[in-house]
C-alpha cells in the first residue's frame, strides 16, 4: 500500500504528513530526531482498517524548522497536532506515540480530551 504525501499550511509552521488507507483515524507520532516515514511498515499493515496519519513533527523531516527556540515548546507542537486533526476531520483519534512524542500525546489528550480517543505509548520518555 502506498501513501499520499500532504502539506498542511494552516498550522503555525508548515507540516508535512503522510496518509495510508481509509477508516478510523490513527495518528502515528515519531520520536525525537526522526520523521513520519518511520511508521511506514506499520501503516501499510493497518491501512486497510485505519486512516493512518504520520506527520513530520515541527523541526523534523520535511516540516517547517523555525529558528526561534521558543517555537519548539511542547504546547506549540500540541497545537500543530490539533491543527492536523482538524484539517483531516479527525473528530476522535487513536494516537500511537513513540519515545519523546509520548509527552506530546499526553499533553494533547489533557488539552483536548474530546479529540484523543485512545493512547498507545511506545517506549515513553517521560
Amino acid at each position: 500500500m502506498s501513501f499520499a504525501r500532504h502539506n498542511l499550511s494552516s498550522a503555525s509552521v508548515p507540516l508535512t504528513y503522510r496518509q495510508w488507507g481509509d477508516g478510523e483515524p490513527l495518528m502515528l507520532l515519531h520520536g525525537l530526531a526522526d520523521h513520519g516515514l518511520v511508521w511506514q511498515s506499520l501503516a501499510e499493515t493497518l491501512g486497510p482498517r485505519y486512516r493512518c496519519l504520520a506527520p513530520d513533527l515541527r523541526g523534523h523531516g520535511d516540516s517547517g524548522k523555525p529558528g526561534d527556540v521558543a517555537a519548539y515548546d511542547a504546547l506549540e507542537l500540541v497545537d500543530d497536532l490539533e491543527a492536523l486533526a482538524i484539517a483531516c476531520r479527525g473528530d476522535q483519534i487513536t494516537v500511537v506515540a513513540h519515545s519523546w512524542a509520548a509527552k506530546l500525546a499526553l499533553l494533547w489528550a489533557k488539552r483536548q480530551p474530546h479529540r484523543v480517543r485512545r493512547l498507545v505509548l511506545v517506549d515513553p520518555f517521560l
